[in-house]
Order: C-alpha cells, then structure tokens, then sequence
C-alpha cells in the first residue's frame, strides 16, 4: 500500500509540475515545441499508470492466491449460451448473461476473463452451470464440476463449449492450465 501511495504522490507531482513548466514555458516556446512536450508528458503519463495498473493488481490479486476462470467458445458451437455461473467450494464467485454481440465474440475465438479473485491453498472445487438453448432450440442446462489445487503461484481454469459430433447437444469441457508465474 505505501508502493501505491509513493506512486500516486509522484503522479500528481508530475502533473503539477507539468502544468507549471508548461504555463511559464508557453509564452517562450513556439507551439510546436509544446506539442512535443506535451506528447513527452502524455508517454510518462502512460507509463505511470500502467505501472499504477499493475501494482493494483499485485495487490488486489497477488500470485500466492490468485485463481482465474475463462471461458471460450469453439465457432461451430450450436449451444446458445444464455447464462453462466461459477461456484467456487460452494459459494457463487460471478455470474454473466450472454447478449448475442457476446457470443459472437466467443464464436470468433474471442476468450473471457470470467473470474478472477483470491482463494486459499489446498484443493478447491469448482461447479460452472451453463444454461442456453440447444440446436433444436429446447432449453438446456448443464453442470460442470470439477477440482484442481492451489498451489504458491497462480492457477488458471478455461471453460470451454462445444458440440458434439452430431452438432446436436452441446459439450462442456475443462481445460486446466495450471500455475501461472
């Protein structure tokens, strides 16, 4: 917390000092020089919240607990995902419902960070419930469950949905990548 306070302290410093250096300098510098500090300023800018960006998320989700669940989608899909939730050791972490524009981008091969929270070490469980319409258009549900283990670096789980080689019913599988370092 001291690290991000440091970071923030020097951020305004620089705004500050930025709008001081460019009021004084503005009337001896031609505008052209100015875009070029300005555009100089813009880059550290970025760069410090970049940097501001990553340290939150050390903080908020650091290594030795960090679990996170995606979810994909293969383009031959004839599942019509509707809904979806994530339980994790019982208690519901996140819930999303699926808007057409979503699932076209899943369909393309787009993957979504569904999850991303903290969790103790040991074995966890997990129970995804996907809920849509199948190719003949009867509604469908379907429960996924399963286990891995948190371990001192962070774990990343992909859910993805399929269909069978008939097309006709959907399938659900589990794709565990393991520790992330």
């Amino acid at each position: 917390m001291i690290h991000l306070t440091r970071l923030f302290g020097n951020f305004v410093k620089l705004v500050v000092l930025t709008f001081v250096a460019s009021t004084l300098h503005a009337q001896e510098a031609s505008q052209s020089e100015l875009d070029e500090q300005v555009n100089v300023l813009s880059a550290q800018v970025d760069d410090l919240s970049r940097n501001i960006a990553l340290l939150e998320q050390e903080l908020l989700f650091p290594p030795l607990t960090r679990v996170q669940v995606y979810l994909s989608m293969t383009p031959d899909s004839t599942f019509r995902l509707r809904s979806m939730m994530v339980k994790i050791d019982g208690v519901e972490k996140s819930y999303h419902i699926y808007s057409d524009s979503d699932l076209a981008a899943l369909r393309l091969g787009g993957i979504q960070r569904f999850w991303e929270g903290n969790v103790s070490l040991g074995v966890h469980s997990v129970d995804a419930e996907f809920k849509g319409t199948d190719a003949k258009g009867n509604k469908y549900s379907q429960n996924v469950t399963f286990n891995f283990e948190k371990t001192l670096s962070g774990h990343s789980v992909e859910l993805a949905v399929g269909s069978t080689e008939d097309s006709l019913m959907p399938s659900f599988t589990v794709k565990d990548w393991g520790e992330k370092r």
